[in-house]
């Protein structure tokens, strides 16, 4: 079972470019990772944004973390943004919910679906 991960927030004042360059490098990579399904990008007219990441399982979910980490692209994600909340859908394991657990992350378990 995939898992997947919703964060969503608002930019800060003055980085929609700034932010744009970013998603479009964070997107240019996480292309490039294995075990990453999609990942997606929206902002509103309104400065809000989603990301929408989907992996094939959690081991691909922490690499992606890590890779953010280790180029400072998670930096600057969290830099030029206001997160409001991120959502991680099941199945979610202790290593990913220590991994979110700075980003005030909800886990929801799946109870029907296909």
């Amino acid at each position: 079972m995939s898992v997947r991960i919703i964060l969503y927030g608002r930019l800060k004042e003055g980085m929609t470019g700034a932010w744009n360059d970013l998603a479009a490098r964070m997107t240019a990579v996480a292309k490039d990772e294995e075990g990453t399904i999609g990942y997606k990008w929206y902002v509103g007219a309104d400065g809000s944004f989603i990301n929408e990441d989907v992996y094939t399982d959690e081991a691909a979910f922490l690499a992606h973390i890590g890779a953010a980490t280790e180029s400072g692209q998670l930096d600057e994600f969290v830099g030029n943004s206001e997160l409001a909340g991120v959502w991680a859908l099941d199945p979610v394991n202790d290593e990913m919910k220590e991994a979110l657990g700075g980003f005030g992350a909800v886990h929801y378990g799946m109870i029907a679906g296909f």
